[in-house]
Order: structure tokens, then sequence, then C-alpha cells
């Protein structure tokens, strides 16, 4: 055989044994694209902004599913629809540094170097025609906004979806940068040297809410509430105390977590000739919230709505309210309320309720502690 042939057979099977090696995931130990320091985390701040549950539109995503098969070798793709729903998530990156930033992204599937905590919440796959990696510049002290295009998966097991995103950041601004990111994306995607977290966020199921659609008393709505903190209407707040106590709190495992109930009460009883009467004193007026995580709010719904159904009690006497603030839901579930004085009908509890909730900063409230120090009546001592 000429040399011309064995030449070729042996560039052939160089070739094919290239083409078909399985892709190391693996970063070479020696990488143009910088690791993230600890200053640069510190001065690098990835934000979610808040998206509302009426900002997720029903949708069909398709996509490209991998076939594998039976050894696990690949196969090729097959085209998939599945029903969800896609949102727009405002996320901003911050430079709280004196110095430039400048990392790497794709000029078209820009999405590529965000992902999430959450499995059924994920950035929508853009369809690219041509695509290449090019260097983003944020000057210091400065901040971008990208509008990342969510999928949420409609999954009737969850009630809400709790998510964080990430954002891979590989600094670089030579082509070596741009060729290590080219070669390497993937590796350098999920490589947690590279990773910066954001902040944690909470939308609600669509599907979900449709449980509040029976709700038509404006009490048993957090907007509603709150619209109805009119001081011309609420009694004087420095007569008003809450209690909070968490004595009777869910055990660790438990399906559903009750973290803890908060009562509002006055302080010095109201003069009520019906109740003098009757009960032999004065009225005091006072409503009970129980707290649970925002994860548990199917189950507070239904609950909340059944108390409503089966309460003997007509407007405003009925209970079953909620409310949200935060990451917690509190909702009532007593049949009927002690909060219409008996005399004028005239109610004291959800207008103050609802005036205290209207002075909580939603940007503090991570923890309970959070938000009753926003509270702007005082913490009794009544057992």
């Amino acid at each position: 055989m000429k040399k011309e042939t064995w030449v070729l057979i042996l560039s052939i099977f160089v070739l094919a044994s290239w083409r078909y090696k399985p892709v190391s995931h693996k970063l070479p130990l020696a990488t143009p694209v910088d690791t993230l320091t600890a200053a640069d985390r510190s001065n690098y701040l990835l934000t979610i902004g808040h998206v509302k549950t009426s900002q997720l539109k029903d949708t069909v995503a398709n996509y490209m599913d991998t076939v594998f098969d039976s050894n696990h070798v690949m196969k090729g793709l097959r085209p998939k629809s599945k029903n969800c729903y896609v949102a727009s998530i405002p996320v901003k990156l911050s430079n709280n540094s004196g110095d430039t930033l400048k990392y790497i992204n794709w000029n078209c599937s820009r999405n590529e170097i965000y992902h999430t905590d959450n499995k059924r919440v994920v950035p929508l796959e853009e369809v690219c025609y041509k695509n290449g990696p090019q260097v983003v510049v944020l000057l210091p002290h400065s901040s971008s906004v990208s509008n990342i295009k969510m999928l949420f998966d409609k999954d009737k097991a969850v009630s809400m979806y709790t998510f964080r995103i990430a954002i891979s950041l590989f600094k670089g601004d030579n082509n070596a940068h741009l060729d290590t990111f080219f070669q390497h994306s993937m590796a350098l995607k999920y490589g947690r040297r590279y990773l910066i977290w954001s902040n944690q966020e909470t939308i609600i199921q669509p599907s979900t809410q449709l449980l509040e659609n029976p709700w038509r008393n404006p009490h048993n709505d957090t907007i509603a509430l709150v619209k109805r903190a009119d001081l011309n209407k609420i009694d004087t707040l420095n007569r008003w105390n809450y209690i909070f106590s968490d004595k009777n709190k869910s055990k660790p495992g438990d399906s559903v977590q009750l973290l803890g109930k908060v009562t509002f009460y006055r302080v010095k009883p109201l003069y009520d000739s019906t109740s003098l009467r009757i009960y032999n004193r004065n009225w005091s007026p006072s409503i009970t919230y129980y707290i649970y995580n925002l994860s548990d709010s199917a189950y507070c719904y239904k609950e909340s709505l059944q108390t409503k159904i089966l309460s003997s009690c007509v407007p405003p006497d009925v209970g079953g309210n909620h409310f949200i603030i935060g990451k917690y839901i509190f909702v009532n579930f007593d049949v009927c309320l002690n909060c219409s004085k008996p005399d004028d009908r005239k109610e004291y509890c959800r207008p103050l309720v609802g005036y205290v909730i209207s002075k909580i900063d939603k940007n503090k409230t991570a923890t309970l502690k959070d938000i009753f120090s926003q509270f702007v009546i005082k913490r009794g001592n009544r057992k």
C-alpha cells in the first residue's frame, strides 16, 4: 500500500478518535479564567426583583430531549413539549468595588450563564443562529439589570416556587479568556468557584391562587386588609398590644409547620352595655393569627376557606382571613370573631391589623423577629 494511503487512513483514525472522545467537564489545571475571590463575592451582588403571580403566563415550552440507548450512549435528539408558566425575572448585577468588572458571556444565548437551585424553575433556552463569547463591562459602583425569562413547571405537588438564581461569573478580557470560555463553558458554568447566588424569591403558583377566588369577603385578602387601614376607624394605637407565642409550634418533620401565633388585643376594655348585661363585664376585642411558612399556603387556604364556610356567624363576625408578609402567611381560624362591638357593630380588630402591616417594610421581612420589630404597637405580656 502506498505511503499516502497509510497517511490518509491514519489521519481519519486520529480525527475520528478526537471527534468521538467523551468531553471532559474537568477544567485544565491552568485556566486563564480567574476564580472568584472572597473580595469578589463581597463586592459583586446579584439581586432578584420581585415578581407577582399575575406576571406568570401560560405557555407551552418546546425543547429538544437527548435520547440514549441501553448502554447510555447518546443516539440523538427528539422534540418534546410541556405545559408551564413563563415570566421575565429582573436580575440586577451590582459592582460595589472600585475596579471595573470585565466578565464573559455569550453574545446571543445570554441566559446560559444563569441557573437556579430549583429544578422546577429554569432559564428559557434561546435559539441562536450565530453565537460566540464576548466581554461585558460593568463600571465601578454601578449595576446592570437583565430581564431573564424563566420557565416554571406546572406541578400540582407544589403551591409556590421558592428559588435563587446564580450567575456564573467568568472574569476575563482577552482572547485567551474567550478561548477558554468557548472550549469549557459547560464545565465553567457549574463550577462553584465561579458562582454568585442571589437573594431568595418566592412566587405563588397561579393554580394555587384559584383557591382564593371563592373568598369574596374583603377581609380575606392582604391588599383589602391594608386598604381598610383607615386611621379614622382605628381605635387609639397605644391602647393595643400584641403577643407572640411559639409554645405549640410543630415538631421537625411534620408535613405542615406551625411556627407560632400572634394575638392583637386591646389592653383596656371598652364600655359596652350588651356585654355588661350578658357577661357582667366590658368588652375586649382581640384577634389571633396562626403563622406558617408560605410553602404551606395551600393547606392554609383550604383550612381558612373551610372555617369561613362552616361559620355560623354573619359578616363582619366571620373569621378565616389571612395576610402574607415576606415568606410567612398569617391565618385566622376563628369561626366567629370577637372584633365587632355588640352595641354599635363597629369593627376594631382588622382595621387595626391592616394599619400595622401597612407600616412594614417588605424588604425587611427575613425573619419573624424582623417583622415584629416593625409593629407600630407594643408587645404585651398577657398570658
